[in-house]
């Protein structure tokens, strides 16, 4: 199993974790905030930390944090279904966290036996891995050295991709050109017409007595 080159085993993960009292992560949680604004460039969605890292924070210390010992570890999947993010943006927002010291990760190793079928004799096997548990997070003041730091760049999604345009130009939907939209209210649509022999027949009747043809 993939595990990170900076995990290790951690024996006492006292170490690694620290209890701050509620004053101290309002306090922390206020210079959090004022270096976003800081560093937010104008004209700009986000500085240092983002929207995303502003919100991990906040469930991070108010969601997770064991208020006693300071224990914090939540799992990827369970920050998901606090915060409804996706997992890209959660490694994101908690490594702009890192990147000003607000956030110390110590990734940790632990020994798992696995169960499988073995792909060779197809028998069942079971044997003693190794495999990554979930991260210890510390939280404290933001760094000195935030406020200098380059801003992350964005990744913003290219839309259209290469292949959709090329789709919207063979439709003739640019950004150029406007679909012309139907004026509000209920169109009148014309009678059916009426494709039955019987129903042809009479009509060929009745044009015969006016003095008129159709061609069936």
């Amino acid at each position: 199993m993939k595990v990170r080159h900076s995990a290790r085993f951690i024996r006492d993960w006292r170490e690694h974790c620290h209890p701050i009292d509620r004053n101290q992560r309002a306090r922390i949680m206020m210079l959090a905030e004022a270096l976003e604004r800081r560093t937010k460039p104008a004209g700009r969605r986000g500085g240092q930390l983002g929207y995303i890292g502003i919100q991990m924070l906040r469930v991070l210390v108010f969601g997770f944090m064991h208020h006693a010992t300071g224990l914090l570890c939540p799992s990827y999947r369970a920050l998901e279904e606090r915060t409804g993010l996706c997992r890209q943006s959660i490694a994101r927002g908690i490594a702009r966290l890192e990147r000003t010291g607000i956030l110390r990760i110590a990734r940790r190793l632990c020994r798992q036996w696995v169960v499988r079928i073995n792909p060779l004799t197809g028998e069942p096997e079971q044997y003693l891995g190794t495999t990554q548990a979930t991260s210890l997070y510390s939280v404290r003041e933001p760094g000195a050295w935030a406020d200098h730091l380059v801003r992350p760049a964005g990744r913003r999604a290219p839309f259209p991709s290469p292949r959709q345009m090329s789709l919207l130009e063979q439709m003739h939907l640019t950004w150029k050109h406007r679909l012309e939209l139907s004026p509000p209210g209920r169109e009148e649509l014309p009678p059916p017409v009426s494709t039955s022999i019987s129903d042809l027949l009479a009509a060929a009747v009745q044009d015969g007595a006016q003095g008129t043809t159709r061609r069936l």
